[in-house]
């Protein structure tokens, strides 16, 4: 196994974790979020509160995250 597949393993693993701490804390929207994440490796992301969450997950864990030029989108790569 390369070195990159087990960081992604491993960053996955982590949200994974996130996501049942949000599950457990009612915070059920970031939840959903961070699943589309888990599910399709990527996830897009506006300016409402719930992507703001997983954004800041996202950032901790080390994903790519991709910012649109006028600041209104971002998409989360796992």
């Amino acid at each position: 196994m390369e070195m990159a597949d087990l960081k992604r393993k491993m960053r996955r693993y982590k949200l994974m974790e996130k996501h049942m701490e949000l599950v457990r804390k009612g915070q059920y929207g970031a939840a959903r979020v961070l699943m589309k994440l888990l599910k399709d490796s990527k996830v897009t992301l506006w300016l409402d509160d719930d992507s703001w969450t997983v954004e800041l997950i996202c950032e901790k864990a080390g994903c790519r995250i991709w910012y649109e030029r006028n600041g209104n989108r971002a998409v989360a790569h796992l």
